[in-house]
């Protein structure tokens, strides 16, 4: 008998603990102020870089503080800068005339030049189905833009998605290359340049961009806010044509 009566002493307590347990619940919840709508602001450090460029992330590493880059493990990466001879005789956008530049400084001092662009198969690839047909395999208006003056050392590579690495061969490229660093810029920066940039910081490639060789011709969001995004999230290096030159020079 007085062990039913203390089984039932326990059942007792048990719920009157539990229902105490509900009821500090509700009342925490019920003290919970409502939100005012605030939001913690966080700090960037958005002050002038040395070559006159923002400095976009909110905490910079050490390979972001830094200059310079070894030649022996460097290459540069342009991307879907293609269009052969489109321009013809008229002058591209200044951006363009940038990227002829640093691919002219870059093969003087021996540093490998890779162009990986579009190559879609009519009617199979889905991003036709997104943006009209460019870029088709086999088109003279798929090759890098003539200004850039194409040397049979070279490395071109084709793509069929946005991502320059996805289903190519690109990271195995650089790897045989002995390639560990990346200059790179091309078109469109808010496309096709932010999902390569993207894989090759996964793969852990250095990044170096200088976001004046690289162009936002679709509309697609803004160029600043992207190249803030490789800056926060992809570790790049954000530099001018200017600098990454001065840098190319010296080491050539």
């Amino acid at each position: 008998m007085k062990r039913w009566m203390t089984f039932g002493l326990c059942i007792a307590l048990l719920g009157t603990l539990a229902a105490c347990g509900n009821a500090d619940r509700t009342n925490t919840v019920d003290k919970i102020p409502p939100s005012t709508g605030s939001v913690v602001e966080l700090t960037s450090n958005k002050e002038q870089g040395t070559d006159g460029l923002p400095s976009h992330a909110l905490q910079q590493t050490d390979w972001q503080k830094g200059t310079g880059f070894d030649p022996d493990t460097t290459a540069i990466l342009v991307i879907d800068d293609y269009g052969g001879d489109y321009y013809g005789d008229t002058t591209p956008e200044q951006s363009y005339l940038n990227a002829f530049d640093i691919v002219k400084a870059g093969r003087k001092a021996g540093l490998p030049i890779l162009f990986v662009n579009d190559a879609h198969l009519e009617g199979i690839d889905r991003e036709l189905e997104l943006w009209g047909e460019h870029g088709l395999a086999g088109d003279e208006a798929s090759q890098p833009l003539t200004g850039f003056d194409v040397q049979d050392s070279d490395y071109l590579l084709v793509k069929r998605r946005y991502d320059g690495f996805f289903q190519t061969d690109l990271d195995l490229t650089l790897r045989e290359l002995g390639i560990d660093t990346l200059i790179t810029f091309g078109t469109d920066t808010n496309i096709c340049v932010l999902q390569t940039l993207s894989t090759a910081y996964y793969l852990g490639y250095q990044i170096i961009v200088p976001e004046d060789a690289c162009s936002n011709e679709l509309g697609v969001g803004t160029h600043e806010d992207v190249i803030e995004y490789f800056d926060a999230c992809y570790d790049a290096r954000i530099v001018s044509t200017k600098t990454i030159i001065d840098e190319i020079k010296a080491v050539g």
